[in-house]
């Protein structure tokens, strides 16, 4: 019976060994970032629905769509300001001159080259 009780007291010393090792070095070697929710918001257009979320990430200005059939896109975007508001514009390529107009209320208007698509309403 001893002789059991010494196995099973190393195997928890040897488990909460490397449970401690596994810990620190999760602590460790994880990155840390800050993170800023801007504003979350609902797009809906046509049969197109999606929660939008804008979010600094550290330096970065990420806009990330939830969309209701489950897919997810993510984009990073630049800040510029305009006459009294705030447009923010696709790091990347924009095919179709897509940009996003946030007015004093918060919400943002979607427009592209051909004009004002819609409007996505703060979630508060």
């Amino acid at each position: 019976m001893q002789s059991n009780v010494r196995k099973l007291t190393c195997l928890t010393r040897k488990n909460t060994i490397k449970l401690v090792v596994f810990a620190f070095c999760l602590f460790f070697f994880t990155p840390v970032f800050s993170s800023e929710t801007i504003g979350d918001y609902k797009y809906s257009y046509l049969t197109i629905q999606a929660d939008v979320s804008v979010v600094k990430v550290d330096d970065k200005l990420m806009m990330y769509w939830r969309f209701h059939n489950g897919s997810t896109w993510d984009n990073e975007m630049v800040e510029i300001s305009e006459e009294g508001q705030t447009r923010l514009v696709q790091k990347t390529e924009r095919r179709f001159g897509e940009y996003f107009l946030r007015d004093k209320d918060g919400n943002l208007g979607v427009y592209d080259d051909q004009g004002h698509i819609t409007t996505m309403e703060m979630v508060k």
